[in-house]
């Protein structure tokens, strides 16, 4: 009789993984390269600028183009040894794919974002406490005009306009598509 009354049987299967930390980890990965990103970039501008070789630095014949580019690949490579890191210590406890082209892609973009806006800020102020406190409130912005705390949905529509050129919320969301969905590098790219 069951049968007879209702013959068509609805599985549901989900396409993302059971547990929340999967879901969210792309926002709290790229929540921490933002964060160190413009902490160590704009600390280091800073450093030297206001180091005693400062002056022994600006009388040697080398441009000032190579020593923003110097402090660029330092700052770069520090992030990015500390991303590795953190995805090292991660891997045990989050099973998603970290090692597919759209994904390494996204957090190379990410840290070359924030370095550059962590080396701008770092520019623009003359103390180490200037240029930390100009990172956390630039990189408290962007968190807090993201997808991660209020839905962008519950936002009014300014913000909401607004929020599509945040790019915390742009490698967030691209970063878990490409984690979780496996979206193509084509795909991201697009986007």
């Amino acid at each position: 009789a069951t049968t007879i009354s209702t013959p068509v049987e609805t599985s549901v299967v989900s396409i993302t993984p059971d547990d929340k930390l999967s879901s969210t980890y792309p926002y709290v990965l790229v929540l921490v390269i933002m964060f160190i990103g413009m902490l160590l970039a704009s600390i280091l501008v800073v450093a030297d600028k206001t180091s005693k070789a400062a002056f022994r630095n600006f009388t040697t014949p080398t441009s000032d183009g190579f020593h923003v580019t110097a402090a660029f690949i330092t700052a770069s490579l520090l992030l990015a040894a500390e991303t590795a890191v953190i995805l090292l210590l991660s891997r045990p406890f989050v099973q998603l794919d970290f090692t597919s082209l759209p994904t390494i892609t996204l957090i190379l973009i990410a840290i070359i974002l924030f370095t550059f806006f962590g080396m701008t800020i770092g520019y623009l102020a003359r103390t180490q406490e200037a240029a930390m406190i100009a990172s956390i409130s630039v990189g408290s912005v962007l968190l807090f005009v993201s997808n991660l705390l209020i839905p962008i949905e519950g936002m009014t529509s300014v913000v909401q306009s607004i929020s599509k050129f945040n790019p915390y919320l742009v490698i967030s969301e691209l970063l878990k598509k490409s984690m979780l969905y496996g979206v193509s590098i084509s795909q991201v790219s697009r986007e």
